[in-house]
């Protein structure tokens, strides 16, 4: 018998044997793949590059604590009458914090702004600005930043500071740069308190904020140390003594939230609901619970006595 010959032609009148044929040699390369991947995730993932050691030859300077103060006040006369002082001073402040995104010449080409839609403003044109080109629109600008545009408010920096960098933007960048009428100086003052300065909250570095706490709870922790040892000398003597440590866990937290309480000492019924709340988390165990009114006052008594 002859054996029938391949046709493309009869295999196309049928592409469902094509699909079969095809479809085991697809799922086993996919596979394949898979455990390709798999086993070379690790290898993948792993980060190539080299790891960079700190530079230990620098030395960080102590930061010092800073009292609450007045700051950044200015001269009004700066905003329509910048001295160069004011625009030397706004030069170094573009190149650090602006430069990058809004790039050195102000044409908005800096490196960190390649992938911004719409791209940093270019101080340049003298179209397309948002909220406007005059200074107490830049200002606004900075104060609150533009959120559809990816522009950062910039409202941590000093008055100062921003007033210099936005002179120095529209004296070297801006052509026909508008003025600002007296009024709208008038009114940028009164919105923002330039002239009157602003207030700068206090800061303390977290190495003397600890050393703060450590000496806050000083006392309070001698004073846990002698109430205990307090008990602990009378409890062969006095019953009550030896209850408190029967219904406590851990008699130093015990201790410590009837100090941190005002109301704790204050009566018998006081007393009853603080160590009673939150038990096993406050330092008594649950059979505080089932003290007796008794027991209540006498406890209640004696740690008034000893920790007074």
């Amino acid at each position: 018998m002859e054996k029938p010959k391949f046709s493309i032609d009869k295999l196309l009148e049928k592409p469902f044997y094509i699909i079969a044929t095809a479809y085991p040699i697809f799922l086993i390369a996919v596979i394949g793949i898979g455990f390709i991947y798999l086993f070379n995730n690790e290898q993948m993932s792993r980060n190539s590059l080299n790891p960079v050691a700190p530079d230990t030859s620098v030395v960080v300077s102590k930061l010092t604590i800073q009292e609450p103060r007045i700051a950044s006040a200015i001269d009004l006369s700066q905003i329509s009458s910048p001295n160069n002082e004011m625009i030397e001073k706004g030069k170094n402040l573009y190149t650090t914090v602006c430069s990058s995104c809004h790039g050195v010449e102000g044409k908005g080409d800096g490196v960190a702004g390649v992938a911004f839609n719409p791209k940093p403003r270019n101080f340049h044109e003298e179209t397309g600005w948002k909220n406007g080109r005059k200074f107490f629109e830049m200002y606004n600008t900075l104060e609150k930043g533009i959120t559809v545009t990816g522009m950062p408010a910039y409202d941590y920096m000093a008055v100062e500071e921003r007033t210099a960098i936005i002179q120095f933007i529209r004296k070297n960048f801006m052509s026909n740069a508008p003025s600002d009428s007296p009024q709208e100086i008038a009114e940028l003052d009164k919105a923002y308190s330039l002239s009157a300065g602003m207030k700068v909250a206090g800061t303390i570095p977290v190495n003397n904020a600890s050393v703060l706490i450590q000496k806050e709870a000083l006392p309070k922790s001698q004073k846990i140390i002698n109430t205990i040892a307090k008990i602990n000398e009378l409890k062969t003597s006095n019953a009550t003594a030896q209850l408190f440590f029967d219904i406590s866990i851990d008699s130093e937290k015990a201790i410590l939230t009837i100090l941190n309480s005002n109301n704790s000492m204050r009566s018998e019924k006081d007393f009853s609901q603080v160590i009673t709340n939150e038990v096993i988390v406050n330092g008594f165990s649950s059979e505080v619970i089932n003290l007796s009114s008794q027991q209540l006052r006498e406890l209640f008594n004696l740690l008034k006595q000893v920790i007074a």
